[in-house]
């Protein structure tokens, strides 16, 4: 196979590449990305076989994994056929080498001299990209999405790979998301638990794509019982309290001989009664000494009469008085305090005149023959 006929099947395979419905842009200079499936500019078998396959330099032919540089055998020295257009300065355009220079690669004027060095590797489709393939004056350079380099008109927007991110909200995940050169920037995010009763919400602040402790929270604790705060933060003052811490009350009784004292509320519960006087036994005062509004209620009453005690009588033997007169001992029964559980029986013996005698009173009795008179 002659040098012409190789040229031919290159130039064939190239305008089909550029034709083929390919998405990306063309270059100036083309950037080498071994393994995309094309053969690039500066690739070659021996460099990237995954792309360019093997050669057989030598063979007459300047094959697509070919160029002057590595088989000059066969391409010769900026050969037709390389995949490069020289431009028309160094002899190829067009119409001497529409293999490397299609005529879609020319400006609108119809000339078919190239403005640019390039090929159509797969990656860009002139019929497709309009003004941007086919239109390179003034510039010379044209955009090819996905060369690695912004240019040519390429934006974030337009070309994300080669010119960056596209801009959205900032995001804890350790990535420049708004495109402003900082990554995780002034991003916060309220943490903690409430903010009902004494709580309060904190700050946690994003770091290196992980949001950090909280800080400046408060919550929840067990209820002091102040009587004025919701410690545990769940719209209740001092639920579970019985009363407030320091709060005070009278406790016990006052009626009777009791007398009330004070309970003082600590930790949410009432301490005990200080100071009260608590009922005692009853006993027999008159006073209500148990304090149920009775008293000396329960107790053994002695006696409510004298009767209760005993009857009043003569008690003893007569004997004679010093007066000559016959004398006995008198007993009076007595209940003091009647009807009282105090009540008591006593008697008293009094000694009266039993007889009296007119002749003298001899052994207890009246002399006979006097007058005797019986006392009452």
């Amino acid at each position: 196979m002659n040098n012409r006929v190789g040229i031919v099947i290159l130039s064939i395979i190239v305008l089909s590449l550029v034709f083929s419905g390919c998405d990306a842009t063309i270059t100036g200079d083309a950037k080498a990305v071994c393994g995309n499936g094309v053969c690039d500019p500066g690739e070659n078998s021996a460099k990237c076989p995954e792309d360019c396959g093997t050669s057989t330099c030598g063979n007459g032919v300047c094959e697509s994994s070919e160029d002057s540089e590595n088989c000059p055998e066969d391409c010769g020295i900026n050969p037709c056929g390389d995949g490069v257009c020289e431009g028309s300065a160094a002899g190829e355009d067009c119409n001497s080498c529409a293999a490397d220079c299609p005529k879609e690669f020319g400006p609108p004027t119809g000339s078919c001299d190239a403005c640019f060095k390039g090929i159509c590797d797969g990656k860009c489709n002139p019929t497709k990209e309009g003004s941007d393939c086919s239109d390179c004056a003034p510039r010379d350079v044209i955009a090819c999405c996905g060369d690695g380099v912004c240019e040519g008109g390429e934006t974030v927007f337009s070309c994300v790979v080669d010119c960056g991110c596209i801009p959205t909200t900032e995001i804890c995940d350790g990535v420049d998301n708004d495109c402003d050169s900082f990554i995780d920037e002034d991003l916060t995010m309220q943490c903690g638990v409430t903010d009902v009763g004494a709580c309060e919400y904190g700050i946690s602040i994003c770091t290196e794509g992980s949001w950090g402790l909280c800080q400046g929270n408060i919550d929840p604790t067990d209820e002091i019982c102040d009587g004025s705060v919701d410690d545990d933060c769940d719209g209740v003052i001092d639920d579970g309290c019985d009363c407030s811490n320091g709060q005070t009350k009278p406790c016990g009784s006052d009626v009777g001989e009791c007398e009330t004292g004070t309970q003082t509320c600590n930790s949410g519960s009432w301490g005990a009664c200080i100071g009260e006087a608590g009922p005692t036994t009853e006993i027999c005062d008159g006073l209500d000494n148990n304090c149920n509004n009775e008293t000396d209620e329960g107790l053994n009453i002695e006696c409510s009469s004298a009767l209760n005690c005993g009857t009043n009588r003569w008690v003893g033997l007569t004997y004679c008085g010093a007066d000559n007169n016959v004398h006995r001992a008198w007993t009076n029964y007595i209940c003091t305090n009647a009807g009282t559980c105090s009540s008591s029986c006593s008697n008293q013996t009094t000694d009266y005149i039993y007889q009296w005698c007119s002749n003298g009173c001899f052994n207890g009795y009246c002399i006979s023959g006097g007058n005797e008179t019986n006392s009452t």
